[in-house]
């Protein structure tokens, strides 16, 4: 049975979601006409795949964020109250970078992954197959998570659907033989990941409950303090030495 959100969420969502609107809306006017549509969620961008308005939430909620533009081997933060987003990252990490990437995690880190190509990344996440590409499908939650709190409905449109699954990998949306959204416990820390970035995209963060999924997915899983949080494109063409922007 859902839970009901309680009422400060409720404030917080609703604010949230007002704010969301208008950062939309100043997104598009003050996009530059000639900029390309990219289906790269750059937080640059305010084209409809891009992830400005996501960026610029965060920032006005006073999130801990920032833009990371330099190589995973060169992030030196506290893993344990650190979330790194890789958003659809699409050239292959190096082997130093991908170890790199596995002793930020097993030391404690945290790492929000969309795409399909977390293999390239992290050698333990493999995909069944990739996904065809169509519209945002909403899915339901398979079993209940902090992820997932009042979140019954999330729009994805997926790159691809998780492959077999270990003991530390549990599948959060989507069916139990081809999730879109797994959790994954590696050392002392956690990757979740999304088959497709549609949740934070400028097109996608007001469907469904899909802000209510993000915000979810950003705030600190263990509830001890608030992530810093690193957005990368390695959030692709932003991403990887810490800068304020």
């Amino acid at each position: 049975m859902p839970i009901g959100i309680a009422s400060s969420d409720r404030k917080l969502l609703l604010g949230s979601t007002a704010l969301l609107l208008l950062l939309l809306a100043a997104s598009a006017i003050l996009s530059p006409p000639e900029e390309l549509a990219s289906p790269i969620p750059s937080t640059y961008s305010a084209q409809s795949a891009g992830a400005a308005a996501a960026f610029r939430l965060l920032v006005k909620l006073r999130y801990p964020v920032r833009r990371w533009e330099g190589p995973p081997t060169e992030l030196n933060a506290d893993p344990e109250t650190t979330l790194l987003i890789l958003a659809e990252p699409f050239q292959p990490a190096s082997e130093n970078e991908r170890k790199a990437l596995v002793e930020f995690v097993e030391d404690g880190g945290h790492v929000l992954f969309t795409g399909a190509n977390i293999h390239g990344y992290f050698p333990g996440g493999k995909l069944g197959g990739n996904a065809p590409i169509r519209r945002g499908t909403p899915f339901e939650p398979i079993l209940p998570s902090s992820v997932s709190r009042d979140a019954q409905h999330v729009t994805i449109q997926p790159r691809g659907y998780w492959g077999r699954l270990t003991s530390e990998q549990l599948a959060l949306y989507g069916k139990s033989d081809a999730p879109v959204v797994v959790s994954w416990a590696l050392g002392d820390g956690e990757i979740l990941w999304w088959g497709g970035s549609t949740p934070f995209t400028n097109a996608g963060i007001t469907r469904e409950d899909n802000l209510r999924f993000f915000l979810n997915s950003v705030g600190n899983w263990s509830q001890h303090q608030p992530y810093q949080i690193y957005g990368t494109n390695i959030f692709t063409g932003n991403a990887v030495r810490c800068g304020a922007t």
